[in-house]
């Protein structure tokens, strides 16, 4: 219970239309390192994959950092996502 379809086969789907590579890239590096350098990918596309799978540190995580560098250009993408 509370497992994602992917880990219960073992893969794992990407979806061309909602995961691009360079996110889905430093997303496995969290994953893997419990660390992630928000200045090398979009935040906003970070956070939908971290809520897409479940990750809810990484959510926290990203969501500080939009919550830190909101302006004019990207308030209104960040609020889309929201």
């Amino acid at each position: 219970p509370g497992r994602t379809r992917e880990g219960n086969e073992d893969e794992v789907h990407l979806d061309p239309e909602s995961d691009d590579a360079d996110t889905f890239r430093v997303f496995l590096t969290y994953l893997y390192t419990d660390t992630v350098d928000m200045r090398s990918v979009d935040v906003v596309h970070l956070l939908a994959a971290a809520d897409k799978y479940g990750i809810p540190r990484l959510i926290a995580l990203c969501e500080v950092e939009l919550s830190m560098n909101v302006t004019i250009e990207n308030a209104t993408e960040t609020m889309r996502m929201a």
